[in-house]
């Protein structure tokens, strides 16, 4: 009781912390205000280091919205994590995890930023190797090392900012902005938001527990990346962006086609996640902030209600995650069911649900801007793939009758579960079209043609009818796959193998390094050599201290000097 108790005091903390602080940021939306307070942590002589907060509506809506997962996050985890000895020490992790979240939000210095970064990536480390077993620990290394690539690209940002001499972005538009530090940012960015080709450490997350995914994939690690640059959005202007660009149209065409095949429920809603990530980043590098920042906060409720409920399903079905023996389970749990079935209709942009409200507004945002043709292809492309592998995982765990257990004996601890998604369900559905109030002050006026304007549609309902026409030639075209086209769609364009490869390349380059030069070289010419020059003094000395001779040698020698001085 005293855990279930301590659980229920966090959650109840963080839903009245989201209702606070959406409140406030109505207000600042309302009066176009900002502040800005500083507290002087340190002050010697001339220097004095200061924490900085910035409160504006777009750090105070982002904070409601994260505080809001997690209220139903922690609330989920009540039941989830019950069986757990170590309940404790999870939700301290998940309440630091949720802190330093908050402080990159709140943040408008760089240094600042910095630190919850590393918050975010320390304690997810933590947070994945919780079950300490061999999978989990080399998914949470892998996770850690892709991570700290981008916080040495962030450091070398913020040592660039040294020229200027101002860590504070509010500084930085226009003219001022460095091309060299908006590249170290976008860096620092891709490996966050797990980007082509850093993008192998977003699946192997999947380690941690299902409340630590719900976090991470919705609104914390991997939307940090993500957030920064809307901060840096003024820079993007003057530094070209092109390759970026076309990296993360081909993460969203990447994570498309491996969900396409894929039959691990867990892989592909972190597939989604990697496909969403790369809309967003996309709509970023193409000069679509705002909407970005609007389907950054549609995408943390629908994407959190998903993984809630996928860790329901598996919970329930004695932990199989194979799509194909779950069984129809819309008639065991009609509750989980319906929010599984928003949540994945609001991914492929159904009509009045929350994510139909930004991608749409993505997509014709896009159709009207000067881009080229490979550019438009790949994001409908990717947008149409996402609606096919949706209708599959639907079709599959929903409908389809399998050998899978039963999922649900409906207990207390389960009807949490529910109440827990269900707020997330409601928000899910109503929460579009009010951040599409409240962000863009109504639907924008949009001029395009007839067959661009109904293009989406088209795509949700020719994906619905080709999915259920071509079902059976599609599995049996997947399962006769060649073998290196089943290697390159599985390991998702062996960007898995790539890490690898990387980093037996740098070890054994390393090794060769450390034999020619730590055990060779510099081995030699210093403790061998220093131990040469030692033993060849002491045998110099013995001789020089047991010879009369060489002392007489030495004394006349000295004489002579003496005599011819004078």
């Amino acid at each position: 009781m005293v855990f279930i108790s301590f659980y229920t005091l966090v959650s109840f903390i963080l839903l009245v912390v989201s209702i606070m602080v959406f409140l406030l940021g109505l207000l600042f939306f309302i009066e176009m205000s900002v502040v800005i307070m500083e507290w002087v942590l340190v002050n010697f002589n001339s220097t004095s280091i200061s924490f900085t907060v910035i409160l504006d509506w777009m750090s105070l809506v982002f904070t409601s919205v994260v505080c809001l997962v997690s209220f139903s996050v922690v609330l989920y985890s009540e039941s989830y994590m019950s069986g757990d000895l170590y309940m404790n020490r999870f939700i301290i992790l998940v309440s630091l995890f949720v802190l330093s979240m908050v402080l990159l939000i709140l943040s408008p210095n760089l240094m600042g930023i910095l630190v919850g970064w590393d918050g975010l990536g320390l304690i997810s480390y933590c947070l994945i190797i919780y079950f300490q077993n061999s999978y989990s620990c080399r998914a949470g290394m892998l996770t850690a090392l892709i991570n700290r690539l981008g916080d040495a690209a962030l450091i070398i940002g913020i040592c660039w900012m040294m020229n200027y001499g101002c860590w504070h972005y509010l500084f930085y538009g226009g003219s001022c902005f460095s091309s060299y530090i908006m590249f170290f940012i976008l860096l620092a960015s891709f490996t966050s938001s797990a980007q082509i080709p850093f993008s192998s450490w977003l699946p192997a997350a999947m380690a941690a527990p299902t409340p630590v995914s719900a976090l991470v994939h919705s609104s914390t690690l991997v939307t940090a990346g993500i957030y920064l640059i809307i901060r840096f959005s003024s820079g993007l202007d003057l530094y070209y962006s092109g390759g970026f660009l076309i990296l993360s149209l081909l993460t969203m065409l990447m994570a498309g086609v491996c969900a396409l095949i894929e039959y691990d429920m867990s892989s592909i809603v972190a597939l989604s996640t990697l496909s969403q990530l790369g809309l967003m980043m996309s709509s970023l590098l193409v000069g679509l902030s705002e909407l970005c920042f609007f389907h950054l906060l549609s995408h943390a409720l629908f994407k959190s209600l998903m993984f809630l409920c996928v860790g329901a399903y598996i919970h329930g079905s004695g932990s199989n995650q194979d799509i194909r023996l779950m069984g129809p389970i819309v008639l065991s749990s009609p509750g989980v069911s319906s929010c599984f079935c928003i949540s994945s209709f609001s991914l492929s942009a159904m009509p009045f649900l929350s994510g139909y409200y930004s991608s749409d507004l993505i997509m014709e945002f896009i159709a009207m801007s000067n881009l080229n043709l490979l550019i438009f292809g790949l994001f409908y492309l990717s947008s149409w793939l996402t609606v096919i592998y949706t209708f599959r995982v639907v079709f599959y765990s929903l409908i389809v009758g399998g050998a899978g257990n039963p999922i649900f004996f409906f207990s207390e601890e389960v009807e949490v579960n529910v109440w827990s998604m269900t707020i997330l369900g409601v928000c899910s559905v109503i929460g579009g079209s009010g951040l599409c109030w409240l962000i863009l002050g109504g639907t924008p006026f949009i001029v395009l043609p007839y067959i661009i304007k109904i293009l989406p549609l088209m795509f949700i309902f020719l994906g619905f009818l080709i999915f259920f026409e071509y079902l059976g030639q599609l599995e049996w075209d997947v399962e006769n796959l060649g073998t290196a086209s089943s290697n390159l769609i599985g390991s998702m364009w062996f960007l898995s193998s790539l890490g690898k490869w990387v980093g037996q390349s740098l070890l054994n380059r390393s090794y060769y390094l450390e034999y020619c030069l730590d055990s060779g070289w510099f081995e030699g010419l210093a403790s061998q050599g220093g131990m040469f020059l030692l033993s060849y003094s002491t045998e110099l000395y013995s001789l020089s201290y047991n010879s009369v001779k060489l002392f007489l040698v030495w004394v006349m020698v000295l004489g002579c000097l003496i005599v011819y001085s004078n």
